[in-house]
């Protein structure tokens, strides 16, 4: 998406600008939203809230970027895959691997659930 709204040569400054916005929201957003929740009261940082997402919404439909069309698909993408995997060795093992490795840590979280609570209190 971003390739199209920010020439090819700015491309590199664009994404590191949109970066450092992302940044600063994130290490300003919750002390500015805590502020304004004691300085007016919750209802009002509410609304304010949704009028920051309104105006963003306005910004963001303002944009006229030309997109590129979409390049052709090529076909058998999920079932080529599938062979490839099946047809070397490594990411099939790599693949079982992870699999197993989740299916235990959710029977890990489940039994923590059950039993972990009771040893506890």
């Amino acid at each position: 998406m971003y390739a199209s709204v920010v020439a090819a040569d700015r491309y590199v400054d664009g994404n590191a600008l949109r970066s450092g916005s992302r940044s600063a929201a994130a290490v300003a957003g919750p002390g500015a939203g805590g502020a304004l929740v004691q300085a007016l009261s919750a209802p009002f940082a509410l609304l304010m809230d949704a009028m920051t997402y309104l105006v963003s919404a306005v910004c963001l439909g303002r944009i006229r970027a030309k997109e590129a069309p979409p390049a052709p698909r090529e076909g058998g993408g999920l079932t080529a895959g599938l062979r490839w995997v099946t047809a070397n060795r490594t990411p099939g093992l790599l693949l079982a691997g992870v699999s197993m490795l989740s299916l235990c840590h959710t029977f890990l979280g489940t039994l923590f659930v059950l039993y972990g609570r009771t040893s506890w209190g």
